[in-house]
């Protein structure tokens, strides 16, 4: 079934948006502790509690950060290139047993798992065939969504899990 999502950015408001142009540009303020932040963090230790302690970053923005750098998808950028991607993505809380995908559906968005269980299955004709567990942190749907096929898996959380939801739009920028 459908569960209520927790959708946030880092900051607690959704990162590259701006939904109230009155107020401070939040992404701004963001982008500048992401640079201090990163400047700290030059010699190549992107460790989480490097980033909190520097006082530069929340722990919930320096764990988006790792997990996008420990990432095989992006692991060749550079920190200021992950900074630029975290801002295009939402932060989703997901409940456990919620379906992230459904094979056969076409694909809007892909996804990097950044904390909890989710498990891959596919229906090879004689019903669902379970082909594994998400390793962490992990990218899914990027492969159907460059190809604008539908998804060839399923993929359901078994715990609650975090994961980084970027929408086809903010794809096709990068």
């Amino acid at each position: 079934g459908l569960h209520a999502r927790h959708v946030s950015s880092c900051r607690g408001a959704r990162l590259g948006r701006r939904e109230d142009q009155g107020r401070v540009d939040a992404d701004a303020v963001f982008g500048e502790r992401l640079d201090r932040a990163y400047a700290l963090a030059s010699e190549g230790n992107l460790d989480d509690d490097v980033l909190v302690d520097a006082g530069e970053l929340t722990g919930d923005e320096a764990k988006v950060l790792k997990a996008l750098a420990d990432c095989s998808l992006f692991r060749a950028l550079k920190p200021e290139q992950l900074a630029q991607l975290a801002k295009a993505a939402e932060l989703v809380a997901y409940e456990p047993n919620e379906t992230l995908v459904k094979q056969g559906e076409p694909s809007d968005s892909f996804l990097v798992i950044i904390d909890g269980v989710a498990v891959v299955t596919a229906d090879r004709g004689d019903g669902d065939v379970q082909l594994g567990q998400i390793p962490l942190p992990s990218s899914l749907g990027e492969v159907s969504l460059l190809l604008r096929e539908p998804r060839t898996a399923t993929v359901t959380t078994r715990s609650a899990v975090e994961a980084l939801k970027f929408s086809a739009k903010a794809f096709q920028a990068m």
